[in-house]
């Protein structure tokens, strides 16, 4: 009895690959660039293979959020609160990156990223920037961040209350090949 069970296995896999390679064999299934012909008996236009439209990537900002908040209490810190002011002031770095092609904290004359927040009309004592460059997932960047000294110290300034972020995964991936660039805004809010 014991040798029946692994036989009835064997046997039935074999009946099931049997089959496998009828329906394979009999199907007809024209190579790529292979002539067909329509019901008339006339050749048609060749075959050409199916492309594969990369779908572009998208990030939730919620869940990035949640990951960077939930850190923060795991730190015994209090959460950030979403800002409108900050995701307009990050919107604002995010674009002028992707116009004018540079990938750091300093634009191209040097000049830091504090402007953007009084020009979206954040008014702050204490402030700070987190980048994000050919990322594929929310997890990956806030991972890339808690695993920087420098990144996650901002992520865990214990004065900071408010927060914004700015995700853009369509022109930078034209202009650097491929991700999202991800750019977080956080402050504590000037007196």
């Amino acid at each position: 009895m014991s040798l029946l069970k692994p036989l009835l296995i064997i046997v039935l896999a074999g009946c099931l690959a049997a089959g496998l390679a009828w329906i394979i064999a009999t199907q007809v299934i024209p190579l790529p660039n292979q002539e067909t012909s329509d019901a008339s008996g006339q050749n048609s236009q060749p075959i050409k293979p199916p492309t594969a439209t990369p779908q572009p990537i998208t990030l939730n900002p919620d869940a990035l959020y949640s990951l960077i908040n939930a850190h923060r209490v795991e730190n015994h810190l209090s959460p950030l609160l979403r800002n409108l002011s900050l995701e307009k002031s990050a919107t604002l770095k995010v674009d002028d990156m992707n116009v004018n092609q540079y990938w750091r904290h300093q634009d191209k004359e040097q000049i830091e990223s504090w402007y953007l927040f009084k020009q979206a009309g954040y008014n702050y004592q204490l402030a700070g920037e987190n980048l994000g460059f050919a990322v594929q997932s929310e997890w990956q960047v806030f991972a890339d961040w808690v695993a920087s000294p420098t990144h996650n110290g901002q992520l865990l300034t214990r004065e900071y209350e408010d927060m914004g972020l700015a995700i853009d995964c369509v022109t930078y991936t034209k202009l650097a090949g491929s991700g999202c660039l991800v750019v977080l805004h956080l402050a504590q809010p000037g007196l």
